[in-house]
């Protein structure tokens, strides 16, 4: 994408893509994966802790199940978030450059609409 020059000050040297939609899916994909990683993370964290622990006796079961689930959950809930910031960003950078095209000049503050 060609940066625009500047209406007012005639540069092109301090034009920057503002980014709106990028800042957004990111937020937005964040808020996704945290709300699948509640949902999911520590119902599955439960279960891989549930099957590693069957050889130990019940009082270590129960603490390395509830471990698990907190430790599933917490590392469930990291990659999941991650990831769907990391999604929502590439798709708001795809909104950037074709949709919204909005540039900022960092010389006198002009908002340009390409």
């Amino acid at each position: 994408m060609k940066k625009p020059k500047c209406p007012f000050c005639k540069t092109d040297i301090f034009v920057v893509p503002e980014a709106w939609g990028a800042k957004v899916g990111t937020v937005l994909g964040g808020s996704l994966g945290l709300s699948l990683a509640v949902s999911r993370g520590i119902s599955m964290g439960a279960l891989i802790a549930s099957t590693a622990t069957t050889a130990f006796t019940p009082p270590i079961r129960i603490l390395g199940s509830s471990g698990g689930a907190v430790a599933g959950g917490i590392a469930g809930a990291v990659s999941l978030i991650l990831g769907c910031s990391t999604m929502g960003r590439q798709i708001g950078l795809e909104v950037d450059e074709y949709l919204l095209r909005v540039f900022r000049c960092n010389s006198c503050g002009t908002l340009i609409k390409a």
